[in-house]
């Protein structure tokens, strides 16, 4: 276990480790689960690709949906409409911090689906063609 510790830059140091090693978990749980499952079931492989680019893409389009399309990043209070109190103006970019916050989990589900996804064209797209036939012939 990490020492807690009072300085910010340690904590979100850690915080990003603990991320980082969550993401890892779940790329091999995820593309794990898709490996077994293609050798158990080959005739249901339609079936298990469009599961997984169906959870791909509800996790993508709910990632930038809830983010709003990213309209709140980087903004300063400079640029919001001068119509606005500073308070309204401060909400609204503390909000955008919030929901990128909140909404960081879902990222530790889209970037192992994208992984699983890179494998599996890489494996049908490149290595049956190119790498296959040679390696064939070596054994």
């Amino acid at each position: 276990m990490e020492l807690l510790s009072n300085d910010p830059t340690e904590r979100a140091r850690a915080e990003k480790r603990r991320y980082i090693k969550i993401v890892l978990i779940n790329t091999i749980l995820i593309y794990g689960l898709y490996v077994i499952l293609i050798n158990l079931l080959p005739f249901a492989y339609p079936i298990i690709f469009i599961v997984y680019f169906s959870a791909l893409a509800i996790s993508s389009f709910g990632y930038v949906f809830y983010n709003r399309g990213f309209t709140r990043k980087n903004l300063t209070v400079e640029m919001l409409p001068m119509s606005w109190s500073e308070q309204e103006k401060t909400e609204y970019i503390e909000d955008g911090k919030r929901r990128a916050q909140k909404s960081r989990w879902c990222l530790a589900i889209i970037f192992p689906l994208i992984f699983t996804f890179f494998i599996e064209m890489f494996y049908l797209f490149i290595y049956q063609e190119h790498f296959a036939p040679i390696l064939e012939g070596l054994f």
